[in-house]
């Protein structure tokens, strides 16, 4: 059972490149096993969604890191198949979560479409919520 539920992010709709506000991790309170899940709820999302972490007390714009959330990248993109989303306009639909560890002092989300050539706001969907619970 989750000790602490933090929303990272409301919806992005209507925004293409989102940094949430950073949020105390388990780190931070004294979690030492530092086991954490961040879930995303999603509507015909396009775009990479990144989870950050830093290890400083009071964490500057050189203090975080990305965490690696899906093989090779430190991102998820979606569609996760550009040949079968999930949404009903070209995105990926749905609900998707990760479980992490480590002994981040604080952690961010970040939505990242700036490397879509020419995107328009309504052509790709919205992240809905991003919740962190340790």
């Amino acid at each position: 059972m989750a000790k602490n539920s933090i929303t990272l992010l409301t919806s992005t709709a209507g925004c293409l490149n989102v940094t949430g506000q950073a949020v105390k991790g388990p780190g931070y309170i004294g979690i030492s096993r530092g086991i954490f899940t961040v879930s995303i709820s999603v509507n015909n999302f396009v775009g990479r969604f990144y989870l950050q972490a830093s290890l400083a007390t009071n964490p500057g714009p050189g203090d975080w890191f990305n965490l690696w959330l899906e093989g090779q990248n430190p991102y998820a993109e979606f569609p996760f198949d550009i040949n079968y989303p999930t949404g009903e306009f070209g995105g990926d639909t749905g609900n998707y979560a990760w479980t992490l560890q480590g002994n981040v002092t604080y952690i961010r989300a970040v939505v990242d479409r700036s490397y879509i050539p020419m995107v328009q706001v309504a052509d790709v969907g919205s992240l809905q919520s991003c919740l962190l619970n340790y």
